[in-house]
Order: structure tokens, then C-alpha cells, then sequence
């Protein structure tokens, strides 16, 4: 399989994927969510409780190490300036490299859950293949920091354009071709996980949890316009009535 294929066709492919998936599940959202009603379901904040509970280590360094990933690929100039600094370098460098081992520990500790049938019920075997490739793309990404100096800086100047080539819809992966084999995996491990995540039970439950959160939060909104919608309407109605029929208006008065 060549470089294009992997690093041209898949993120699309896992983009397209993503899409489609997030669509179809809130296309099946239950119509007690749209209703704003989860008397059948467990408070949608206690259901975010109970996954930081769960799942602390992963919460904690997931998106910090997500933030650092859109940080280079979104503000390569900036990052390059920062990395001017040697203290910045290395205290980035550093925060990121322990991001990723946290990261690590918590995909690894489900893994061992799995392994140990102490998982989650409703766990399918897509789950255990986004944990594997998540956990790969986690342990190359690290192995690529450790084994070469300055990995925020390169990828400045390699991933970051090739990022945007693919936003262009014009991908260039002739700068990923003198990238070393880990970081290679690293990107493709990323992709390949984008791709599963869509599937996962995971994903319906974050999207769940979304959508009912802000469903709460705009039910009272809603009733607000709607009761506004109906006053208006019937002023509305009452005016049209009076320039049409004023007599019969006034009979009324009388």
C-alpha cells in the first residue's frame, strides 16, 4: 500500500466516516431527547460524573495532548517562535511527552479491563480495535519524542503543511516521506482511530451526553420563544381581524 493511499485516501475516508456516523446517530437521538425529557435516563451530568470518574487519567491528558496536536498543526509560526526559547522548548517538549504517557496508561488500563473481563457490558469489538490503534498511535508518538529531539519543532515544518493540504483538498504527502517510520505511524495510527471512533459505544454516549446537555440548556430558552411565538400570533390575528372585519369588532365591544 503506498504513501498515498495511507496518508491521502484514509483521512478522508475516516473524515467522511466521522461525518456520516455523527449524523445517523443524532438522526436517532430518541424523541424523549428532542422532547427534552430523560425521565428514563440517568441525569446526562451524572452520566459525564461518572465517566471522570471512571476514566480520570484519560480526561486529564486527552485533551491536552489533542490541544497540542491542533496547536501544531493549526499555528506552526507561532509554535516555531515559542520553541525559540530553550526553557519553552523543553517545558513543551516535556508537557507533552508526559500528556502521552498518562494518555497511554489510561487506554492501556482499559485494554487490561478488557483483557481481564471486568469491561463494560455494552463494550463491542470495534471498541477493543480503537483501543489498540488509539494505543499504538499513543506509544509511537512517544517513542518518536524520546528517540528524536525536538519533535514539536520538525513537525512545525512537515505535519503542519501537509495538515493543511489535506484542508485544502490538495494533499501533499511528499513531506511526510523523509519523516522517520515512528512518526509515520504515529499520523496513520491517528487516522485509522478517527475512523473507528464513529463506531464505538463511546461515541454514541459522548454524542448522548452533548445533546441532552444542551437540550437542558435551551428547553427553557425554547419555552420562552414559543410562548412569545403564540402571543405574538394571536395579537397577530386579532389585528387581521379588526382591519377586516372592524364592525363586527365593534359589535363585540358594544
Amino acid at each position: 500500500m503506498n504513501d498515498y493511499v495511507l496518508f491521502a485516501v484514509a483521512p478522508y475516508v475516516a473524515l467522511a466516516l466521522l461525518g456520516a456516523l455523527t449524523l445517523w446517530r443524532l438522526s436517532n437521538v430518541p424523541q424523549s431527547s428532542h422532547q427534552g425529557s430523560f425521565t428514563n435516563d440517568p441525569p446526562v451530568f451524572a452520566i459525564g460524573r461518572r465517566w471522570v470518574a471512571r476514566h480520570p487519567v484519560a480526561t486529564i491528558a486527552a485533551p491536552g495532548l489533542l490541544a497540542g496536536h491542533v496547536i501544531a498543526a493549526e499555528w506552526p509560526t507561532q509554535l516555531l517562535a515559542w520553541d525559540r526559547g530553550v526553557a519553552r522548548l523543553i517545558a513543551l517538549e516535556l508537557s507533552l511527552f508526559v500528556l502521552g504517557l498518562a494518555a497511554a496508561v489510561g487506554v492501556a488500563g482499559a485494554i487490561g479491563r478488557r483483557l481481564r473481563g471486568s469491561f463494560n457490558a455494552s463494550a463491542t469489538a470495534v471498541d477493543a480495535a480503537f483501543l489498540g490503534v488509539t494505543l499504538a498511535a499513543l506509544l509511537s508518538g512517544i517513542a518518536a519524542a524520546a528517540g528524536y529531539r525536538w519533535v514539536t519543532a520538525w513537525s512545525a515544518v512537515t505535519v503542519a503543511p501537509y495538515a493543511r493540504s489535506l484542508a485544502r483538498l490538495e494533499p501533499n504527502v511528499d513531506l511526510l516521506r523523509g519523516l522517520p517510520y515512528l512518526a509515520r505511524l504515529h499520523i496513520f495510527s491517528g487516522v485509522v482511530a478517527l475512523g473507528l471512533l464513529p463506531f464505538t459505544h463511546w461515541f454514541a454516549a459522548a454524542l448522548k451526553l452533548a445533546f441532552g446537555s444542551a437540550t437542558v440548556r435551551t428547553t427553557p430558552f425554547v419555552l420562552l420563544v414559543n410562548r412569545k411565538r403564540e402571543a405574538l400570533q394571536a395579537w397577530a390575528v386579532q389585528v387581521g381581524e379588526r382591519l377586516i372585519w372592524p364592525e363586527e369588532q365593534e359589535e363585540e365591544e358594544a
